[in-house]
């Protein structure tokens, strides 16, 4: 059994339209496990979109579902957090009246960023999960274990 915890539960207003860029410096933030034994940390800065976000999510639920034979449920907490708009003006529009519709909302992944944590689940199925993220994710991602 899988038990999924959402850490953003409290989603960000996103019907704004926003004019800055994430910068793509180190994550400073979000680059200690606070939940998990383990945890997938960020190699290099990356862009998602909400839909990738989603697919993400069910693919891994499902898979761990599949690989989980144990009796104990395995816990995975999702730091993904939708944090900016992407906007776009009708194709016959002229130059100018304003910024346009959001078109979708994406993510910015900073280096260094813990992306998934997980619990309750030994190491050598950590290592396939890792494999089968590696595969999904357009960046590469890297194993965090909490010393204790």
């Amino acid at each position: 059994m899988v038990t999924i915890r959402y850490l953003n539960q409290i989603f960000m207003n996103l019907n704004k339209k926003l004019h800055n860029k994430y910068k793509t410096c180190f994550s400073y933030n979000s680059h200690i496990l606070k939940f998990g034994e383990y945890g997938f940390k960020a190699h290099k800065s990356s862009v998602l979109t909400e839909a990738n976000i989603d697919l993400l999510q069910r693919s891994l639920s499902k898979f761990l579902k599949k690989i989980s034979k144990s009796s104990k449920a395995t816990k995975y907490w999702n730091r993904l957090q939708v944090n900016s708009t992407v906007t776009r003006l009708s194709p016959e529009s002229r130059m100018g009246k304003g910024k346009g519709a959001i078109l979708h909302k994406i993510l910015y992944i900073k280096k260094g960023q813990i992306i998934f944590e997980f619990s309750s689940i030994p190491l050598t199925q950590i290592s396939i999960v890792l494999s089968f993220l590696n595969s999904k994710l357009p960046l590469s991602i890297k194993l965090l274990k909490r010393s204790i």
